[in-house]
């Protein structure tokens, strides 16, 4: 299969990993594969490689990694290579992976997760995790089974130092969620303008508010979806939303994500 040659190639230095990422995501489907690192001590959680595909869409991302959750909950030792899905591990979904992780799925639309092991030490354990809008056929699990076995073999034959350098590259999943979701208590279409959006970030924060999709606002516009993305991109940054989501919950004043709908009337 050609992932396993790409997957290998770039362990040794010689591909990019959000090419292979993009041929296991056509492969089997999967609308998330994450590459992480686990310290089985401290729960830290730092990503190695990602491939998102509703990133485009400006989706909620996918900010807390739920692979360790399904090892958690496994009755059974977790084996290196080796496939562990959701809808395979006893127990209510709620308590494996908690309230906050169902809403983000429901948001998404994911339906399925896998998780690989890849290496582990006495401290940190590596994984790939496959995000699914559908359940997984028994085809492509077995598939998967098969992928999973050589892809780990490939990793503890990967080249030193590589791993540790993309690390260095790639925020930590627990430094971002310490991050507040909302430094303030206004909307983003106050007329005070609390986040320093540009004209056009305003634009589209009224547009997403009024209910358009980003196809709509793309034409209401006349702007490309690259724009539309570095557009989204710099809107999330400034009021800290983790994607179109929790923005459109923001600009419609829901209070839960901290934000009132004070001036939205305002703001025409």
């Amino acid at each position: 299969m050609l992932f396993q040659t790409s997957w290998t190639e770039c362990l040794q230095g010689e591909g990019a990993f959000r090419d292979c990422l993009a041929e296991l995501s056509e492969i089997f489907g999967a609308r998330i594969v994450r590459v992480l690192r686990i310290c089985e001590r401290s729960g830290r959680q730092r990503t190695i490689a990602s491939l998102d595909r509703g990133a485009p869409e400006g989706e909620r991302p996918l900010t807390l990694s739920l692979g360790p959750a399904l090892f958690a909950a496994a009755r059974a030792p977790v084996r290196l290579g080796t496939v562990w899905t959701l809808n395979e591990l006893d127990g209510d979904p709620r308590d494996i992976l908690g309230e906050r992780a169902l809403r983000w799925m429901g948001d998404r639309g994911i339906r399925q997760v896998a998780a690989v092991p890849l290496d582990r030490t006495d401290i940190e354990l590596d994984a790939i995790e496959l995000y699914f809008s559908k359940p997984l056929p028994d085809d492509l699990r077995a598939n998967l089974e098969i992928v999973a076995a050589t892809a780990m073999q490939a990793w503890r034959r990967r080249r030193k130092g590589r791993i540790a350098r993309l690390l260095r590259a790639t925020p930590a999943i627990a430094e971002r969620m310490a991050q507040p979701l909302m430094p303030a208590t206004v909307s983003p279409l106050s007329s005070s303008n609390p986040f320093n959006l540009t004209a056009a970030e305003m634009r589209i924060c009224g547009l997403l508010q009024g209910g358009h999709s980003s196809a709509s606002v793309m034409g209401n516009l006349q702007i490309s979806e690259p724009t539309l993305r570095t557009h989204l991109r710099n809107i999330y940054a400034k009021t800290r939303t983790r994607g179109q989501v929790d923005l459109v919950r923001v600009l419609l004043g829901d209070p839960v994500n901290g934000v009132l709908p004070d001036a939205v009337n305002q703001s025409g």
